[in-house]
């Protein structure tokens, strides 16, 4: 038992940081490219 709620916490740790590394892509990338419109 012990086990499995140990790759759960592991692969939600890395779901929440591949989100929040995407997110955060994105919306960097919305915002450079708004403001800056040269490319």
């Amino acid at each position: 038992m012990e086990t499995i709620y140990l790759l759960l916490g592991i692969i939600g740790f890395m779901l929440i940081i591949a989100v929040f590394f995407f997110g955060g892509y994105v919306i960097l990338d919305f915002l450079f490219s708004r403001s800056g419109g040269d490319r």
